[in-house]
């Protein structure tokens, strides 16, 4: 960035920036281009490459004021908390805008928050006085995506979307693949087994088209649990249908309704490495399926331990492509959902 509108004035590619930041509970006061101390909130000069959210019983920082048209009233205005954070930028040919927080402001700004297609499952189920065949997905999933920055979007299976996907992905920044049924042993050319359980081969056909068009354009895709047997799946590879047929044991899901822990060891350097934050992890688990053959592209770089039961496999040819069969969603020491966030808004301000 060679230069920066700062007030009224362009500075150098190092600017100094007014900041506004915005006490809870608190009105602003302070009219475009105005600098002076306010009830309920403070004004600091920072450097842009230091900018960040503010501690302190003030608040965080809210607002950045650029050419004086980006004030906290207007962002307030726009719904807008304390504790959202814009970094906003301007220069002749490019507006440059960092949200660090779940929402953006005012259609002049480039749209920063990672919208998030989250895939539904499909099950019978009870609320209020129904009971109903729905589309569902764990609060844990969506949770997961807005406390990382993202907008969480759950799409339900549809057949039309299926045929021509596209039109769905063309909203999406990423998409995550997430748990339930038993895959149809039929997606990769087998047969039931005797613990196989009910599958949705309309759930089926749906994520696999999401999955094919997310990896060919390149779009972040995540997979957690069955959603990690579905990027293998949709990459040509197999799942043992009974891991404890071939380990012996349920400890990868010894109590239905309830996740155990492991440990899983992760490739140095990998994608599933960095997106956890480091090579050796303990995992929230819940799964009787597996991985078992690689699917074309794919490489295995997560394992169980101590039985090397496949973890985590990722394509290297199509950018953020990862599944991994333990629960992230539900842990919050985990980083990976934080790390889908991460490449999709990457995307979002490339354009």
């Amino acid at each position: 960035m060679e230069s920066v509108y700062a007030g009224n004035r362009i500075v150098g590619s190092n600017p100094t920036l007014t900041v506004f930041w915005l006490a809870r509970n608190h009105k602003p006061r302070m009219g475009a281009g105005e600098h002076q101390d306010w009830d309920g909130a403070g004004v600091a000069a920072v450097e842009w490459d230091q900018l960040r959210v503010l501690d302190g019983e003030e608040g965080e920082v809210v607002a950045v004021d650029v050419v004086g048209q980006a004030t906290a009233e207007a962002l307030c205005r726009k719904g807008h908390r304390a504790g959202d954070a814009v970094a906003v930028g301007l220069d002749d040919d490019l507006l440059l805008a960092q949200v660090h927080g779940r929402r953006s402001y005012g259609s002049r700004f480039p749209r920063m928050t990672p919208v998030i297609g989250i895939c539904a499952a499909v099950e019978r189920a009870r609320w209020s006085h129904w009971d109903d065949e729905a589309a569902i997905v764990s609060l844990a999933y969506v949770d997961a995506v807005q406390l990382a920055g993202g907008l969480a979007l759950i799409v339900p299976p549809d057949d039309e979307v299926a045929e021509k996907p596209d039109a769905l992905l063309d909203k999406l920044d990423g998409l995550i693949l997430i748990g339930g049924a038993d895959v149809d042993p039929g997606t990769y050319g087998a047969t039931p087994g005797p613990h196989t359980g009910a599958t949705r081969p309309e759930r089926d056909r749906f994520e696999l088209a999401l999955a094919y068009g997310a990896m060919e354009r390149g779009l972040p895709l995540l997979g957690i649990c069955r959603g990690g047997q579905m990027v293998n799946v949709a990459c040509g590879g197999t799942l043992i249908q009974h891991l404890p047929d071939v380990v012996g044991d349920d400890h990868h899901l010894p109590t239905p309704g309830s996740f155990s822990e492991h440990e899983v060891e992760l490739e140095a350097g990998s994608l599933a490495a960095r997106a956890a934050g480091a090579e050796r992890i303990t995992v929230k688990s819940h799964h009787h399926q597996a991985v078992d053959e690689i699917g074309e592209g794919l490489e295995a770089t997560g394992h169980a331990l101590p039985d090397a039961i496949v973890e985590a496999v990722e394509h290297p040819g199509h950018g953020f492509t990862l599944g991994v069969l333990w629960h992230p969603e539900a842990d919050e020491r985990s980083k990976i959902v934080s790390a889908l966030i991460g490449a999709a808004r990457a995307g979002v301000a490339s354009g």
